[in-house]
């Protein structure tokens, strides 16, 4: 496959798909998502066929298109899952008990310190981070192997959770 002179009207769906698989599985892994990976290379097909019913062929070539129609619908949905996790936090109770301390008042601490990471506005991946690092007490090896990541992505969600933690530090202490 050329990309100066990839005939798509030439093609079934079938011969497409089979054709961009390579590049939707490549643009999974530009963009980290290796973690669920049969849902995003889902969503690379569905956009794969949306770019391939509109395509209009004197406006430039298939292959560049579909790259960016894929790119771009993938980034449309990690941004808005990650908007809808930031308004919709969901809990689970089962393991904040068992993280929680025996003690009542050091499970209250527990409980006060995972608010506080809540109302940081702290991404879901930086809120692991912070529940696993701050609140457990997990080395960066442990919440790689748990999460199934990369000890080089727990540090970048780290990074940004101290990042955000610091900002609002200077905050609290300028009011």
């Amino acid at each position: 496959m050329t990309r100066e002179h990839y005939d798509i009207y030439a093609k079934t769906f079938d011969e497409v798909i089979s054709d961009f698989m390579p590049l939707i599985h490549s643009t999974i892994d530009r963009l980290g998502l290796s973690g669920k990976r049969d849902e995003y290379e889902h969503i690379g097909m569905l956009a794969l066929f949306d770019a391939w019913q509109r395509f209009d062929g004197d406006k430039g070539a298939f292959p560049s298109y579909a790259r960016l129609y894929i790119h771009g619908r993938m980034c449309n949905y990690l941004r808005d899952q990650d908007k809808w996790s930031h308004h919709n936090h969901l809990t689970d109770h089962s393991s904040i008990a068992e993280s929680a301390p025996a003690v009542e008042d050091d499970a209250l601490k527990v409980l006060e310190l995972f608010d506080y990471g809540v109302s940081m506005n702290l991404t879901p991946r930086e809120l692991c981070w912070y529940e696993g690092a701050i609140i457990r007490g997990d080395s960066v090896a442990d919440l790689a192997d748990h999460y199934k990541v990369s000890k080089e992505t727990v540090k970048s969600w780290r990074k940004g959770a101290i990042r955000k933690l610091r900002m609002a530090n200077r905050v609290e202490s300028m009011g």
